[in-house]
């Protein structure tokens, strides 16, 4: 009850004494309490509602963007995984290939010391030595790595590093079809000097940048 109805109570009461109706006031007094319990309940219990559904909402948003962050993460470190096992891999073939061609190279700057001596150029009976034939052996071993090796070493080394190299191998077929032993010594070491020079670039460019992981074919 309000002040003013509590202040028209007092009056009702003096001016009726005894016969006053206390039950009707008592029982409004009483119904007034119930209906402000009940309205504040509601109101409480409307607020409480709201604040668990707005609760239940930043809950699953939160649940989600945990989700998100760890999918995010797994990608992330798969493609970091994957970023390492490639450069090991080019690392691996400009390795292996680098040291197939300094063996080729090696056998053929052994082969040309035959040939230091003027006129040696014409003596074929230096490829029947049994040195020159062991180093020739080695040379053509090297070769045939280096071979094998582009197949596999294409999907991850430069396209500059694979055109070297065939062009080491299709330039070294016409050379050994016609020329004699010197000839073929001397030419074979020039186009295998410039396919390790390639190489070699090409290696020192990528292998650089290691931590950026450059793409295939660059």
């Amino acid at each position: 009850m309000t002040p003013s109805d509590i202040q028209q109570l007092a009056e009702a009461i003096s001016a009726n004494g005894i016969n006053f109706p206390w039950y009707a006031y008592f029982l409004s007094a009483v119904f007034a309490a119930i209906a402000v319990y009940f309205a504040n309940y509601l109101t409480t219990t409307a607020s409480l509602r709201t604040t668990n559904e707005n609760f239940e909402s930043v809950n699953e948003q939160l649940k989600k963007t945990t989700r998100d962050t760890e999918e995010i993460k797994v990608a992330l470190s798969g493609s970091s995984w994957l970023s390492q096992q490639q450069w090991a891999l080019r690392e691996k073939y400009y390795g292996e290939l680098l040291t197939q061609l300094h063996k080729l190279y090696l056998t053929l700057v052994d082969r040309s010391e035959f040939y230091i001596q003027p006129g040696s150029e014409h003596d074929m009976t230096i490829a029947q030595d049994p040195r020159f034939i062991e180093l020739d052996k080695r040379g053509n071993s090297a070769l045939e790595a280096i071979r094998e090796l582009m197949g596999p070493a294409s999907i991850f080394l430069s396209d500059t590093t694979i055109s070297a190299l065939d062009k080491l191998v299709s330039d070294h077929w016409s050379v050994a079809f016609d020329s004699h032993p010197e000839e073929y010594v001397t030419k074979t070491l020039e186009l295998v000097t410039k396919a390790k020079a390639a190489v070699l670039a090409q290696a020192r460019k990528q292998l650089a940048h290691s931590t950026d992981a450059p793409s295939v074919g660059t």
